[in-house]
C-alpha cells in the first residue's frame, strides 16, 4: 500500500498528499513475489512496475534476477534523468 500511495496507484489516484514525483513505475522492480490477489495482479499487470516472482528467482536464480532488477532501477533511472550509469 505505500508504494501504491507513492505512485498514485488505486485509491490514490486522487490523494494529493501522496505524491513523489521522483519515483516513476518504470523505475520500480518488486522482486520475491509469492502470492498475489487478483486485485493486485490486474494492476501490476497494467502497470509499468517490473515484477519478478519467486518462481524467477527458482527458474533463473537470484543473482541473474537481481541483475535484472538492477538494470531497471539504475539504468532506467539514469536515462530518464538524463544521466549516464558508469
Amino acid at each position: 500500500m505505500p508504494l501504491a500511495a507513492l505512485l498514485r496507484i488505486g485509491g490514490f489516484a486522487d490523494s494529493e498528499w501522496a505524491t513523489a514525483p521522483t519515483v516513476q513505475a518504470e523505475n520500480v522492480a518488486l522482486v520475491g513475489l509469492r502470492s498475489v490477489d487478483d486485485s493486485e495482479r490486474a494492476v501490476l499487470v497494467v502497470s509499468d512496475l517490473s515484477v519478478f516472482t519467486m518462481s524467477e528467482i527458482d527458474n533463473c536464480g537470484l543473482t541473474s534476477v537481481v541483475e535484472d532488477a538492477l538494470t531497471v532501477v539504475t539504468e532506467l533511472a539514469a536515462s530518464a534523468l538524463g544521466k549516464q550509469v558508469l
